[in-house]
């Protein structure tokens, strides 16, 4: 009997070894703005990147979570969507407005940030 379950661990433990990794996509940014930095960062930063971004941008934390757009998407909603830090995505819920974001499967994600 213990060589029948041995006989059943293995192919689901080798089946469960070739299942591909999830892999975190690959971010551009269309250009150098700070908006754009960090929607970045957003997605695919630390905590203190994200803060970071923030700080060297004229824009207060407020401001950001409310109005930025990444992708066409509220940042808190991108963040959620992409960000592997769910402190990033804490402190932006509080001001989130608008439509949740849709989801993405793409490898390579290009950046593109505004105002609204």
């Amino acid at each position: 009997m213990e060589c029948d379950v041995m006989k059943s661990i293995v192919p689901c433990l080798a089946l469960l070894a070739s299942a591909p990794l999830a892999q975190a996509a690959n971010f551009f940014i269309s250009d150098s703005t700070h908006e754009s930095k960090i929607c970045l960062a957003a997605a695919s930063g630390t905590p203190i990147q994200f803060d970071r971004a923030i700080r060297h941008s004229p824009m207060n934390f407020r401001t950001v979570a409310k109005h930025l757009q990444c992708n066409q998407t509220p940042v808190a909603d991108f963040a959620k969507q992409f960000s592997q830090y769910p402190d990033i995505v804490v402190r932006l819920e509080p001001y989130q407005t608008g439509a949740s974001a849709a989801a993405s499967d793409a490898s390579e994600i290009l950046i593109t940030a505004s105002l609204r």
